[in-house]
């Protein structure tokens, strides 16, 4: 789907990446260091690892670390609520599909009602365009009407073009609130429906929520909808409101009398069509004119076919008489009718729109119109379910839930595979979904949402620090085969590779910054990948530096007694004997 697309993208990139890191690891830098790197003087302290700034570091870490170890019970107890602590934060967490992200332009559409002429309609939105210009941040207005598929009349768009970021005071949003709250309202109080709303982006345009209800009655439709709008405006965060059921659009019924018409010579056919070309118009030629080429439509003047006593005295064709007045062989009636009838499925459908305020959490704010749907009690006939980029959302959770689980199968094979032991990548793994709260957490605490693209930080995230947890666990297996005890192997690797989990950590972060202070259009998308990782992975790594070699420590001794053996052997001995049974 459509997040396949970006973790598509993102996969191969890291993957090509991190080939050429390897090749790069394995021929310039072992060549640049027998160049550069020069043996000590004798008597000097070329080690970099022993100064003023790391001594501290390192001593600190140690005591740590001993008490970790001397506890190791407490360790564990907190590593668990630390994971648990995940629920609420995720409860707390704004959720959306994209991040808020300053586009300097936004769009307003507006909707007459039905009736509303052309003109009527290019004098109300240039009236509007005007007002939108004198605010100081826009730049110009561009406006259109009936402008979309159906050539709608009463509907307009006008797209505002804001100066740049760096020449103005205000965000998009404060001006779109400006906009929504002072201009519009002119407007909606007559009776014109409006929105404010950022560009279509990823998961198509609209509103930032919309829920779609499907059945056979439209009336039904309309009361369901209307009930949901209403819920839906009392939902905070929630603003432009809206369905796309459009009702109230003046229709004249023809009831043609069949057997009347049959008597007088007239077809169904022959007056359908003479109603269409008389009220409709049909193309009858084409008019070239200085090299453009123009159709023509002929149909009835309007004061001949906007009324009943107009469209009753239409002549029709009669095989037995020549022609003959409408009224003759029908009856009329005058009713309301929506613009439009949309469809899916061969289903009758309905769309609640409606826009957020910057801040609001999309993913509660669909919970609660979920639950408002649910409270409705749709007939079994009727069917209700999110569309555009609500939908996308709970595609997008879905998709990150099996990367993720795909990601720590292939992670686990390799490592066992490359540990030769069941135990050890588990004991690197842990330190994944210790990360996930401290990323939660800061999202909270620099105002950032989860979406797809922190989502793909939290991705790079677990990579780094898998990275210090291996190279924990790898150098304490090598120091085991010296000789050395769980207990000493474990905290003395810990100590050695203390400095390079350091450098990568910091390396890793300055090389985040850039993004984080990054202005501009589609700043927020960098925004939201830096913050996630520097937040995630610094707040982490204090915890996996003490949770990894207790959590070495605890499963070596459950590997050295053999535990799982020793429950398999207990299974086995415990199983019934089997008796053959002797044939006769």
């Amino acid at each position: 789907g459509m997040v396949g697309r970006f973790m598509q993208s993102f996969g191969l990139t890291m993957a090509f990446a991190v080939i050429v890191s390897l090749f790069v690891s394995f021929t310039l830098t072992p060549m640049m260091s027998a160049y550069w790197l020069k043996p000590a003087p004798k008597g000097a302290h070329g080690d970099s690892k022993h100064n003023k700034l790391f001594d501290p570091l390192d001593r600190g870490y140690t005591r740590m670390l001993n008490w970790a170890m001397g506890h190791r019970g407490l360790v564990a107890i907190g590593a668990v609520l630390v994971l648990l602590s995940s629920v609420p934060l995720f409860r707390i967490t704004a959720v959306n599909f994209t991040p808020e992200d300053d586009q300097s332009q936004f769009d307003i559409t507006m909707r007459a009602p039905e009736g509303t002429s052309l003109a009527s309609m290019e004098v109300l939105a240039n009236r509007v365009s005007t007002a939108v210009r004198a605010i100081p941040e826009v730049e110009f207005t561009l406006v259109t009407v009936a402008g979309d598929a159906a050539g709608t009349l009463n509907t307009a768009s006008m797209l505002v073009r804001l100066h740049p970021i760096e020449a103005r005071q205000r965000d998009q949003f404060a001006v779109m609130a400006e906009v929504r709250e002072k201009i519009l309202p002119v407007y909606t109080s007559a009776g014109i429906r409006t929105a404010v709303q950022q560009g279509g982006g990823p998961g198509g345009g609209g509103g930032g929520i919309q829920f779609m209800v499907q059945g056979p009655d439209l009336k039904q439709l309309e009361k369901y909808s209307e009930q949901l709008r209403d819920k839906a405006m009392a939902i905070p965060g929630l603003v432009d409101v809206d369905t796309t059921l459009n009702p109230g659009k003046p229709e004249i019924s023809v009831y043609l009398d069949r057997p009347k018409a049959a008597d007088l010579g007239v077809s169904v056919a022959d007056a359908a069509d003479a109603i269409r070309l008389l009220v409709a118009g049909d193309q009858v030629t084409t008019f070239n004119d200085a090299g453009e080429q123009y159709e023509v439509h002929l149909r009835a003047e309007e004061a001949n076919r906007s009324t009943i006593e107009a469209i009753a005295g239409l002549p029709v064709p009669s095989s037995r008489l020549g022609i003959v007045s409408l009224d003759n062989i029908a009856s009329f009636a005058r009713s309301d009718s929506p613009a439009s009838i949309s469809r899916m499925g061969r289903q009758r459908q309905v769309t609640l729109n409606a826009n957020m305020l910057p801040g609001t959490s999309q993913g509660s704010a669909q919970e609660q119109i979920a639950a408002a749907a649910a409270a409705l009690n749709f007939g079994p006939e009727y069917r209700a379910d999110f569309a555009g980029r609500s939908r996308e959302l709970n595609r997008t959770a879905t998709a990150f839930l099996t990367a993720i689980a795909l990601s720590f199968i292939f992670m686990y094979l390799i490592l066992a595979a490359q540990f030769e032991s069941w135990l050890h990548p588990v004991t690197i793994l842990l330190s994944l979904p210790l990360t996930l709260p401290f990323a939660l957490l800061s999202l909270i605490i620099f105002q950032q949402s989860l979406n797809i693209f922190s989502g793909l930080g939290l991705l790079v995230l677990f990579g780094v620090v898998k990275k210090n947890s291996i190279l924990q666990i790898d150098h304490a297996n090598q120091l085991k085969e010296t000789g050395m005890n769980t207990h000493d192997a474990v905290v003395q690797a810990s100590r050695d590779r203390l400095r390079p989990i350091l450098m990568t950590t910091l390396a890793f972060v300055a090389g985040m910054i850039p993004l984080v202070v990054s202005q501009g259009v589609g700043s927020a998308t960098n925004h939201a990948i830096g913050w996630v990782v520097i937040g995630g992975q610094t707040m982490v790594l204090l915890v996996t530096l003490i949770v990894t070699p207790v959590a070495y420590s605890l499963f070596d001794e459950v590997q050295g007694a053999h535990v799982f053996g020793r429950a398999w052997e207990w299974i086995r001995t415990r199983r019934p004997a089997h008796n053959p049974v002797t044939p006769l």
